[in-house]
């Protein structure tokens, strides 16, 4: 599946799309499986709070939202979601032997920001029935 004029135009804008620590691995496209492990990983901070930041962002893929604005979104505070994002690393680095998130990032100056891209967050809904 194609992603719109939009999310194309927000992605283009994310020019360091690995996470900081995995930079030995390689990065490798997130597939439903992957997917579908993701969401059955035994933390709690992985199954729950992970799987809710990629709820969010799934609801709507190609909009990019401050850490902020995702942390009202979810409820909880800009550090718990940086904390949330931490365990995704680690998972990201050690279980799936890569170093790219199934969401994109982007520093900009002093804040960061979040997308999901059109194909993993329709893959996302459908294993997660939103």
């Amino acid at each position: 599946m194609s992603m719109g004029t939009a999310a194309n135009d927000a992605l283009s804008d994310f020019s360091d799309l690995t996470v900081s620590g995995g930079e030995h691995l390689p990065q490798v496209p997130w597939t439903d499986s992957d997917l579908d492990a993701l969401a059955r990983y035994p933390w709690r901070s992985i199954n729950q709070d992970a799987a809710s930041l990629l709820d969010e962002l799934a609801r709507e893929p190609g909009v990019v939202l401050t850490l902020e604005a995702l942390a009202t979104r979810l409820g909880r505070s800009s550090a718990g979601v940086t904390g949330t994002l931490s365990m995704l690393s680690r998972v990201t680095h050690t279980v799936h032997g890569r170093r790219n998130w199934p969401l994109h990032w982007r520093e900009q100056g002093n804040e960061y920001s979040y997308t999901l891209d059109e194909a993993v967050a329709l893959s996302w809904r459908s294993l997660r029935g939103l």
